[in-house]
């Protein structure tokens, strides 16, 4: 019985090896059949009809089943790069046009197909390096010129606060201080230019006022007045390409701070003066850029004032349709404030949308405790004393040419208000806000 079951298994054994024997070798005959000149002529004859007839699914269709086999030339993968390209699949485009790159590194016409495919992408660095490599008379032909200044935008916000009632003094309160938001504006002016093929500089100079109720508490009395905070930032990003797809960030943020506070020289003679502060943000980012995604990583130290931040931040875009017609992102912050001994995190996620042909939309939510916090790349700051709790927005962006562009942005956001002392914190006033942004870019 025994030696009977060990035959079959062996008859078994042989049958399977050779069904996996006649597989490899049907394998091996049709791609040598693939690579033969008559697959490769079936091949081009196939898609270049369709590539005429404008039939683009069926040429990416057939164009991957001779990938596949084992077909590969320059005229099939810029033929499945158009198609791609025309159906406005630009990151699907982009690894064959890349792929012909390879076949004929001299080809304009591809090079200038990936250009244009980055440039759709809104991925400047990729676009600003296949640029540099067109030759001059295809650069004179798309405008290309070297220039200092690539790029530049301005915007301003204005905002207003709404707290709910409250009353001062405060009862038995130690002393200590509490600010409540009545109103904002904020200036930005941006600069972009390229120091050489694979680097990008970033400069953004900004103005910040507000307009707050501060109520003091001393050891004197009690102090109740209206004034403006002032403050004056520079930014500095400074990014490398060192691979396609593959960009690595660092950056720094200096703000100088013009705040107001009361000078008791004695309980008869008090004022009004103003100090100033030094607050600083520095760190460090990689983005890594797929086909429909990208995924993003970066660290900062913030220092506002006394508070010390360590913030990391893990990010994912995803795109879909190969293109910015429908996106979303998502962010996930962990902050370390000192003293406090354990993170907490901040969650913000977007989500966009084209509407027209010159016209996007996009709607974005950011919640958690904002306060000593940056952004993912440190261009935006919360360095104010009142945490927010949660910020919503919605933008309208506006593409009159391929140069340049406006954007219209309206906000909401919650915030709160505490009085705070070296003993205590209490007296928590939440309030709302609305803004409005009005914004224009140019690329030079």
């Amino acid at each position: 019985m025994g030696l009977a079951k060990l035959l079959c298994m062996k008859i078994r054994f042989r049958i399977r090896y050779l069904i996996l024997l006649g597989v490899i070798i049907r394998g091996a005959v049709n791609t040598a059949e693939a690579q033969t000149p008559a697959g490769i002529f079936r091949a081009d004859a196939l898609t270049y009809r369709y590539y005429l007839e404008q039939k683009w699914d069926s040429l990416t269709h057939a164009g991957k089943t001779f990938i596949r086999d084992g077909i590969d030339f320059y005229y099939l993968r810029m033929r499945m790069g158009i198609a791609y390209y025309e159906k406005h699949k630009y990151s699907l485009a982009i690894p064959h046009f890349r792929k012909a790159l390879q076949f004929d590194p001299s080809s304009q016409v591809a090079l200038e197909y990936l250009y244009y495919s980055y440039l759709f992408l809104n991925r400047e660095m990729d676009a600003h390096l296949a640029g540099t490599d067109l030759s001059p008379e295809t650069q004179g032909r798309l405008g290309i010129q070297p220039r200092f200044i690539t790029g530049f935008s301005t915007d301003y916000t204005y905002r207003t606060f709404r707290p709910e009632p409250f009353s001062f003094p405060i009862p038995d309160a130690p002393e200590g201080k509490q600010q409540i938001p009545e109103q904002m504006h904020n200036l930005n002016l941006t600069f972009t230019q390229f120091a050489g093929k694979r680097v990008r500089l970033i400069h953004s100079f900004t103005n910040f006022k507000q307009q707050s109720t501060y109520y003091e508490k001393t050891s004197v009395r009690d102090y109740l007045f209206t004034s403006w905070l002032n403050q004056y930032q520079y930014y500095l990003n400074a990014s490398l390409q060192p691979l396609p797809g593959v960009t690595v960030s660092t950056w720094g943020h200096y703000i100088y701070l013009h705040y107001p506070y009361v000078y008791e020289k004695n309980s008869s003679r008090t004022q009004i003066l103003y100090a100033y502060q030094n607050d600083y943000l520095a760190g460090v980012s990689a983005r890594l850029t797929g086909r429909l995604i990208t995924m993003d990583y970066s660290y900062s130290q913030v220092w506002f004032g006394s508070i010390h931040t360590q913030q990391h931040t893990a990010g994912i875009g995803i795109y879909p349709l190969g293109n910015l017609n429908l996106y979303a992102t998502y962010n996930l912050n962990f902050l370390k404030q000192n003293p406090e001994r354990n993170f907490h995190s901040i969650q913000q996620i977007t989500t966009g949308l084209k509407i027209t042909s010159k016209c996007w939309s996009e709607i974005g939510l950011s919640e958690g405790k904002m306060y000593s916090f940056s952004d993912a790349t440190g261009y935006i700051v919360y360095n104010q004393e009142n945490p927010y709790t949660l910020l919503a927005h919605a933008t309208l962006y506006f593409l009159p040419s391929s140069r340049w562009s406006i954007y219209i942005k309206g906000s909401f956001l919650k915030g709160e208000s505490r009085f705070t002392s070296s003993q205590i914190i209490m007296n928590q006033i939440n309030f709302t806000s609305y803004s409005i942004t009005g914004g224009v870019s140019w690329k030079l």
